[in-house]
């Protein structure tokens, strides 16, 4: 019996300049191969994808003096098919009303006594079916089931859903091929306490709304599966957001995040907790995803990836000031200014990522910088295109600084500096 597997990472060595390689990606559901829906390169720059089947990647070095290559293979979980695209393998189901239930259920037409796929937990209501309305007894029925199973919360009687701490203190809640959703056409809120934990937790789906009030992550069993990566999925509105304190995802490990249609992060308080040596990639999968400003923290030494995986619109924010490792930004669409035209007389700048052309040979000036709060991580470059060595002044705006001062006297034939922005209120010299 195939393993389902739907997402991978392969590494690609040795492929000299103009050459491909091709590696199998094992990519499977239920038996059947699967047809990628992404295959991001790592050196975007200076290798290409040629093609992707159901069974293999090839890619071609076209400028990579080093020849290897990770390539990120996935494709997307039934939970997460939310571009709108035809099931690959045509046994993805997702999105079929009524829902398709497994064979043997009542819903199946194959008769009665069989399991559902989908457990309706109902706080309040009437157990019947595939509805239990005790947590207890949502456990056990997803405890029958094998493969990929839904746990619908709907909070129509009782709002909002508390998930209960286990009876026996410190014990986790298994959640491994589970994914939390909704009852059609409902906003669900899900509330996680203190003293509540999950292994196997990854995929949220349908516009439910989790908040964790607790101090402790509830989510911290992810680990490395070379050549495999962690992945959770977010999409179709599942919003995940925190009050207590802690981050509701303990990530050590290099893991992955899907951001599906309007699903993510928000509040403005850490959802995820990236330690040390450890790289995490978020992708904007689908329109309107979001990542609320400071929703990620991370040690010196973490590695946060933002990918915009697709040209819909989204909600990306680079401002995670509890995050202090490294952060990148791919694929992001930016604005860029071209050079001012040449500056003889005083100016206040509005704007950053700039060449700022003076000419002081009619006498010395001033130039005043932006807020540097405005601009986090953007660069001024001020250039003197003349051999005059008057003096123009860089003057900090209100309550900003230059590396510790209020302003900064730049002199001499043909200068030039350039400063970035902390993103707080400072600016720093970085090049001179």
């Amino acid at each position: 019996m195939a393993i389902d597997k739907i997402h991978t990472i392969l590494n690609f060595t040795g492929i000299a300049i103009g050459d491909t390689q091709t590696l199998p990606h094992g990519l499977v559901l239920r038996g059947a191969p699967l047809l990628p829906d992404f295959v991001f390169l790592q050196f975007q720059d200076t290798f290409e994808l040629v093609s992707a089947t159901t069974t293999d990647v090839t890619i071609r070095n076209t400028a990579n003096t080093g020849g290897d290559c990770e390539a990120y293979v996935f494709c997307l979980h039934p939970a997460i098919r939310l571009l709108g695209l035809a099931p690959d393998d045509g046994t993805m189901q997702q999105g079929l009303t009524p829902r398709p239930f497994c064979p043997g259920s009542p819903n199946s037409g194959a008769g009665g006594g069989g399991a559902f796929d989908v457990v309706v937990f109902r706080p309040g209501g009437v157990a019947s079916e595939n509805v239990v309305t005790t947590w207890d007894d949502a456990l056990s029925l997803l405890a029958q089931l094998e493969g990929t199973r839904y746990l619908e919360f709907d909070d129509s009687i009782t709002t909002p859903i508390v998930i209960p701490t286990p009876t026996v203190p410190g014990t986790p809640y298994p959640m491994e091929g589970v994914v939390w959703a909704t009852v059609p056409d409902r906003v669900v809120t899900v509330t996680v306490p203190e003293g509540v934990s999950f292994t196997g937790l990854r995929s949220f789906n349908d516009r439910i709304q989790i908040t964790f009030s607790g101090t402790t992550p509830p989510v911290s069993d992810f680990v490395n599966a070379a050549p495999q990566l962690e992945t959770v999925t977010l999409s179709n509105g599942a919003l995940i957001r925190t009050s207590g304190g802690a981050a509701f995802f303990s990530i050590d490990a290099d893991a992955q995040i899907l951001l599906g249609a309007e699903g993510g992060f928000t509040s403005g308080t850490e959802v995820v907790d990236i330690a040390t040596g450890n790289t995490v990639s978020i992708f904007s999968l689908g329109a309107q995803a979001i990542l609320s400003d400071d929703t990620i923290a991370g040690a010196v030494g973490a590695t946060l990836n933002l990918v915009r995986a697709n040209d819909a619109p989204f909600s990306f924010s680079d401002v995670q000031t509890a995050f202090l490792g490294t952060l990148n930004l791919t694929n992001t669409t930016r604005d860029f200014t071209y050079p001012t035209a040449v500056l003889t007389g005083n100016l206040a700048l509005g704007d950053a990522s700039q060449l700022v052309l003076v000419d002081p040979t009619g006498g010395p000036f001033a130039v005043t910088l932006p807020p540097a709060a405005a601009h986090r991580g953007e660069s001024i470059t001020v250039k003197n295109t003349t051999a005059s060595v008057n003096n123009v002044t860089l003057t900090a705006g209100g309550g900003d600084n230059i590396d510790g001062s209020a302003s900064m006297v730049m002199s001499g034939d043909h200068f030039f500096v350039r400063l970035t922005s902390d993103g707080a209120n400072a600016w720093y010299v970085t090049a001179a």
